[in-house]
């Protein structure tokens, strides 16, 4: 079984529509687009890892890793203001 094979497709998908949500909900200037797929697929990208790492250690509890992970996504992107008439985080 090839796990690559029928994962990749899916955290690509889940990049792309992150994505889309960041830029539907997001004011990110110029060049928002290319910056909401790089934040998309960063984010899908750092809590497979994470999980993956997670999973395999269990180096703390659940609640600890996930309040790190927000902790380190609510840089930028907390900053960033809502779209005007768009649907807001």
């Amino acid at each position: 079984f090839d796990v690559g094979k029928h994962s990749i497709p899916l955290l690509r998908r889940m990049g792309e529509e992150l994505a889309q949500v960041i830029e539907d909900r997001l004011d990110l200037g110029p060049g928002g687009q290319q910056l909401a797929r790089v934040w998309g697929h960063g984010i899908v990208g750092m809590m497979h890892a994470a999980g993956d790492w997670w999973l395999g250690e269990r180096p703390c509890s659940r609640a600890e890793l996930v309040r790190s992970l927000a902790d380190l996504l609510w840089g930028r992107l907390a900053a960033a203001g809502d779209k005007i008439g768009g649907p807001g985080f």
